[in-house]
């Protein structure tokens, strides 16, 4: 493997050819003393790149001390594959497939062939393509070969892709959501609105949007549905950067009014924070005491409420409508709804 990827490397004129090293220790700069040792390290228009083979036997913490590694010294890992086969996904996905915007690479004879023949690094790709199905999101595996040159370099997240997974799945979870040219959250969110500043006719407003809806998923006749509207205004305020169905002035209100009504949201709230990129909130100086007090009560909570039960078991029949509204925080929907004693 190690021979292959040099290989490859030495015909693509890109690349640094001087730099080109097998087993070579990278010394740390911004922490010294530190070092790592790639597989095969080399240099390509100013860019340091670790190519790393993943094995089964790689064991995922030693995969992110690499990743933090190389992020700190301003280089790019590069992970590639023995094989990619679509049975196999189950081995690489989590740890290399997902992280790396759903794509993977492997190197073999056939691509060094090519490399030699294309005068440029080449790779057999495998990646996820979401594809649109109704009113649903799935995915379908897909394989190639690509150059060097086609490949998204990204060294700020450290991934590497030939396919935009990430853009694709918005854009038609974006589509998904829109109907008749309107965005059904700004609906909701105008809904959750209506129902803060206690509108007498919310309700009405309610059955008027429901109308609109897919009629695939099953929807609340009122406005609690087990929760249903709770576990939207987390979302929508994560989503916003500010609280959407309570008449607060910041989102941590939000967070800590939650967490006394539904303790049981703790995996959802946490999950929708972190897919808006509003957990930083959590560990600010001004709120980090008084909502590490409440999480650890919640936790509790959750499962001590002689009530939490019966509501997760009636917002169980709304999940496809909620994974539909929010498909960033699907599983924490599904680990959610998974604290109810499956009898």
């Amino acid at each position: 493997m190690k021979r292959l990827i040099r290989e490859s490397l030495m015909r693509d004129r890109t690349f640094d050819q001087q730099s080109i090293l097998e087993e070579i220790r990278w010394r740390g700069k911004v922490k010294p003393g530190s070092w790592k040792i790639p597989d095969v390290q080399a240099m390509r228009h100013g860019l340091r790149i670790a190519f790393e083979i993943q094995l089964s036997s790689t064991y995922v913490n030693v995969m992110r001390q690499r990743r933090s590694f190389y992020l700190a010294e301003g280089g790019l890992l590069f992970w590639v594959l023995t094989r990619i086969r679509e049975e196999d996904r189950r081995q690489f996905q989590d740890d290399v497939l997902y992280p790396n915007n759903c794509n993977v690479f492997a190197i073999d004879e056939e691509t060094l062939a090519l490399s030699a023949q294309n005068a440029e690094l080449t790779f057999r790709c495998g990646y996820l393509e979401p594809v649109q199905d109704g009113w649903t999101l799935k995915e379908r595996w897909c394989e190639r070969i690509v150059r060097f040159s086609e490949l998204t370099l990204d060294p700020a997240n450290q991934r590497v892709y030939y396919f935009d997974y990430d853009n694709a799945r918005s854009e038609i979870e974006r589509a998904l959501r829109t109907i008749d040219g309107r965005c059904i959250l700004d609906e909701f969110e105008s809904l959750l609105r209506f129902r803060a500043n206690q509108d007498g006719n919310v309700l009405d407003k309610w059955r008027i949007l429901k109308r609109s809806l897919p009629d695939a998923f099953t929807w609340p006749l009122d406005l609690y549905g087990g929760g249903f509207f709770t576990a939207v205004d987390i979302y929508l305020s994560a989503r916003a950067g500010r609280p959407i169905g309570w008449n607060y002035q910041s989102l941590i209100q939000t967070a800590h009014r939650c967490m006394d009504i539904r303790p049981d949201f703790l995996p959802l709230l946490e999950a929708c924070f972190s897919a808006f990129g509003r957990s930083s909130i959590f560990s600010d100086e001004r709120y980090a005491e008084k909502w590490s007090a409440k999480r650890a009560k919640a936790v509790v909570d959750a499962t001590a409420k002689s009530d939490s039960r019966t509501h997760l078991l009636r917002l169980r029949q709304y999940r496809p409508a909620l994974e539909w509204l929010m498909p960033e925080v699907k599983n924490a929907i599904a680990a959610t709804l998974a604290q109810v004693d499956p009898r």
